[in-house]
């Protein structure tokens, strides 16, 4: 609210560009919010914790946006850069996901066959009634 009261102040007495100014930091601010998200991505090799219907209903959600700025007057550069931009980051970590989780799920099933090869055998009861016998 006092950003929408400092806009219409500066617009009032002839300043120009604040609203671009706080349509540069939207833009930054929302594209800043993903870099947690890209860093677990990179740091894990695996997409985890992501709702995919969720990111499919915000990247039609930025299809429309984009589509909708072809109905103005004039195309706000700031609007689409930022509409594009988060279209993009959302259909990376869709993609990711479709190519690490399968990597990573073989991963995993690759440490544990590996960990069950590297375990100590187990005794069983034919081979531990033999032990027996020869220490008595």
């Amino acid at each position: 609210m006092g950003s929408g009261k400092a806009m219409m102040a500066a617009a009032a007495n002839g300043v120009k560009g604040v609203d671009q100014a706080f349509g540069i930091l939207s833009a930054v601010f929302l594209s800043g919010g993903f870099l947690p998200q890209i860093y677990q991505i990179w740091r894990d090799r695996e997409v985890v914790g992501v709702s995919y219907a969720f990111l499919a209903i915000d990247s039609l959600g930025a299809v429309c946006s984009i589509m909708s700025l072809g109905f103005k007057q004039e195309i706000d550069g700031i609007a689409l850069a930022n509409y594009i931009g988060v279209f993009l980051v959302e259909v990376v970590v869709m993609l990711s996901a479709l190519y690490l989780n399968p990597r990573a799920k073989r991963r995993r099933a690759l440490q544990v066959a590996d960990e069950k090869d590297s375990s100590p055998p187990t005794a069983t009861g034919e081979e531990e009634e033999d032990r027996r016998t020869e220490l008595a």
